[in-house]
């Protein structure tokens, strides 16, 4: 999975996640035109968030859906899995 993530260049989604400005300017908050960067950020961490998920086992599902972001699922994911491995 860590192969996939890195070869996609995903991996600061998870790792360092740094989320972009959705406006510019505050013209452009109030016109509502979204930096074409944060579009980009946005469609790169739904991808991976979307792909994280369908990986997960159905048992875990109800406890992930509802999370915003690929670090999020990651990380919950990550927690999750630990806890079932270790008990």
């Amino acid at each position: 999975m860590n192969g996939v993530i890195t070869a996609h260049d995903l991996h600061q989604f998870i790792l360092n996640p740094k989320f972009r400005l959705q406006y510019v300017t505050k013209i452009g908050r109030a016109q509502n035109k979204v930096f074409n960067e944060y579009w980009k950020w946005k469609m790169k961490d739904l991808t991976l968030s979307t792909w994280l998920i369908s990986t997960l086992p159905d048992g875990v599902l109800p406890r992930i859906l509802g999370r915003k972001h690929a670090f999020q699922v990651w990380e919950k994911g990550r927690q999750i899995l630990s806890s079932l491995l270790n008990s």
